[in-house]
């Protein structure tokens, strides 16, 4: 979509009041429905449409707000990258993402074949329909506060995987056009030549590499002149700045806007200020979701649909089923258990908001027409409505009937829940089940210590230790230990350190605040559970005392403790050195001193 300026300001503002107003208050009502807001938006389009009531009667009079809402979308998505979070196990969830990614393309092409694309169109269809949603998928594991279990931080690494293929998608959609006739059939000869396809890729990559160059080591030193002058608002300009420049720059060079918003997006979440850019530029996000998905959902042709209900249910069915065997199966090969994949299937059986991209550009590359476009719309909505429910059942079946057993290829446990261990080892007659169930926050030299001492006990405890400390967390899961990087005091991190089923919470971080929150969330989850506390202060003893914790280690009580021993026993030394040496004067000339032959016999202490 051209990024050019419209004609008249005018001709945008009825649309775009008609659009906003429709989706706050359809998505209102869909909420109380428990249905997601991206879906919501779809509906609330097909509704407002030229094919239904009709209040947007040209929607392609609002295409180029709908464009910029695109690219502030995809710009959105690349900053709320954090590779940070699927570090733990980051090889077999690479490894998960790449395999369940090659496999639904495949499955998706017999899919596709169903809404009656054939040659390249089919297989533009199936790269759209294997994309799964981060928006929706995420929004309703934070909402169920899954994000931190296997489950949760599996899903997201293979939706980022699929974040980053579809960018690769967005760039091999020209390339599948110039093979692709206008009449649909696939052509012997290209329609670029050689010479011009070549400059062409020429001209994208120094277009990426110049955006690349200019996030890595211009941008930086202006967020950073902007931070030291206290600019928020100046680094929000700089940031919007740039994300249109590389869309813009993307477009000029044949590529997609949306490939140069993603890429600048992604950029800026390498650097420091991604924080503070993800909440300045988070209402703008929420604004442009809305008008994006809500303009594509005015293409829904509900007369197209109709006539090809059957093949849409058909092919939504089969997404959802084979996306659910590709990734789950997926996952349990990559080292999770068979619960966990269940879980990972069907949490990403849907289509996604980068499959709705990815349609859209290749009906603006001519690879899709318009009742092409409307199936497969169709079938994306269909799945993204059906989407929360899906991940409510999966976690509902894994619960009520849960398959702990990993597969006999697997000796890492890092994709396996703390609970799914456990589950394990009893199935398992060999291995000896712990009893006691301890957690550990924090391992420095306090943790450490209970942990060592955990260890030396005779009957079997199981300690589970939480970690903020990346390098610390890789080294010890290395070892086989039950690791898991987070913060405590975050509920997600206790329910993945199996705070339901501990007996014990040893919170030895030197975080006061953290602790105090931590024992506060401990207790909500799990009111049996005896947690023992580390603070720096005796106030702050008390009041983890009366948030729950059963024992408190106080720092400052610890230092009075040793500062009066050490006092005691320096005072005693000395003391005694004074009657020592008073009894020595009032002895007779000549006579030894008293305890010589102690003194003799062991070597003198130093004297204080």
């Amino acid at each position: 979509m051209p990024l050019t300026l419209a004609s008249s300001a005018g001709d945008l503002l009825l649309p775009l009041v008609v659009i906003l107003a429709a989706a706050g208050l359809v998505a209102v009502v869909l909420q109380k429905l428990r249905l997601a807001t991206v879906p919501a938006y779809l509906i609330t389009g097909s509704i407002i449409g030229p094919h239904a009531l009709g209040l947007i009667n040209d929607p392609e009079g609002v295409s180029q707000l709908s464009g910029l809402a695109m690219v502030f979308l995809l710009f959105g998505i690349g900053l709320h990258i954090d590779l940070s979070t699927i570090r733990v196990g980051l090889t077999r969830i690479l490894a998960a993402g790449l395999i369940s990614l090659a496999i639904s393309i495949a499955l998706m092409i017999p899919t596709a074949a169903v809404l009656q694309q054939q040659g390249w169109p089919m297989l533009a269809a199936a790269m759209a329909l294997a994309l799964s949603s981060t928006a929706v998928v995420m929004q309703v594991l934070q909402a169920r506060r899954r994000t931190e279990r296997v489950a949760g931080r599996l899903s997201l690494g293979v939706l980022l995987l699929q974040d980053l293929a579809a960018v690769a998608m967005l760039i091999a959609l020209p390339v599948l056009a110039a093979w692709h006739t206008p009449g649909g059939e696939t052509s012997t000869e290209p329609a670029m030549s050689a010479g011009d396809m070549a400059m062409s890729v020429v001209w994208a990559v120094l277009a990426c590499g110049g955006i690349v160059a200019t996030g890595r080591l211009v941008l930086p030193l202006l967020l950073r002149q902007a931070a030291r002058q206290r600019s928020a608002e100046v680094m929000t300009v700089i940031s919007a700045a740039f994300a249109i420049g590389a869309a813009a720059a993307t477009e000029h060079t044949g590529l997609s806007a949306e490939l140069g918003a993603f890429l600048a997006g992604f950029l800026l979440a390498t650097t420091p200020f991604r924080h503070h850019l993800s909440g300045q530029m988070g209402v703008i996000r929420d604004l442009f979701l809305a008008i994006f998905f809500t303009t594509l959902g005015t293409a829904i042709d509900y007369a197209v649909l109709a006539e090809y209900w059957l093949p849409v249910v058909i092919a939504s069915v089969l997404v959802i089923a084979l996306k659910t065997l590709a990734i789950g199966g997926a996952a349990y090969i990559a080292g999770t258990t068979g619960g966990t994949a269940i879980a990972v299937g069907l949490s990403l059986a849907q289509g996604g908001e980068f499959s709705l991209v990815v349609v859209a550009a290749a009906q603006g590359a001519g690879l899709l027409d318009t009742d092409a476009v409307s199936k497969l719309t169709g079938v994306i909505v269909v799945t993204l409505v059906l989407a929360p429910a899906l991940i409510d059942f999966a976690f509902w079946i894994t619960e009520k009937f849960p398959v702990p057993r990993t597969a006999r290829w697997v000796h890492s446990l890092s994709l396996v829940d703390v609970e799914e261990r456990e589950a394990e080892a009893e199935a398992d007659p060999k291995l000896d089940a712990p009893s006691i169930y301890v957690i550990v926050a924090g391992m420095g030299v306090v943790g450490r210590a209970v942990i060592d001492s955990l260890r030396a006990i005779d009957r079997p405890v199981g300690v589970s230790i939480v970690e903020m400390n990346p390098s610390t967390v890789r080294t010890q899961q290395q070892r086989g230990h039950t690791i898991i990087y987070g913060d405590v005091a975050n509920p997600d991190v206790l329910e993945s350190a199996g705070i339901r089923r501990a007996q014990v919470l040893v919170l030895s971080i030197p975080d006061d605040e953290a602790v105090l929150r931590a024992v506060r969330e401990a207790k909500r989850l799990n009111p049996s559970v005896q947690v023992i506390a580390r603070t720096s202060f005796l106030s702050r003893a008390m009041v983890a005392h009366r948030l729950g914790a059963v024992a408190t280690v106080v720092e400052e009580m610890a230092a009075a403790r040793e500062m009066d021993r050490a006092v005691t026993t320096i005072l005693e030394r000395a003391c005694a050195d004074l009657r020592t040496a008073a009894t020595n004067e009032n002895k007779p000339q000549g006579a030894p001193p008293q305890d010589a032959e102690n003194y003799d016999a062991v070597p003198s202490e130093p004297r204080a």
